[in-house]
């Protein structure tokens, strides 16, 4: 059973609740590697802020 499976039953049951999907995309052409980019590495303190915004937003709703 998939994500899309549940959100069907969810949605078929009248029970489908609030989502927020969070996705990261890639640039093509990447060295496959077990590194961040430097410019991954760059952006984890903003990402990390926003990650926990959003579950305090989360909670106090």
């Amino acid at each position: 059973m998939g994500l899309k499976d549940l959100l069907d039953t969810a949605t078929v049951l009248n029970k489908l609740p609030e989502i927020m999907l969070i996705v990261v995309t890639i640039a093509p052409q990447q060295e496959v590697g077990l590194k961040l980019s430097p410019q991954i590495e760059g952006l984890l303190p903003k990402l990390y802020r926003k990650v926990l915004e959003t579950g305090e937003k989360l909670v106090k709703a």
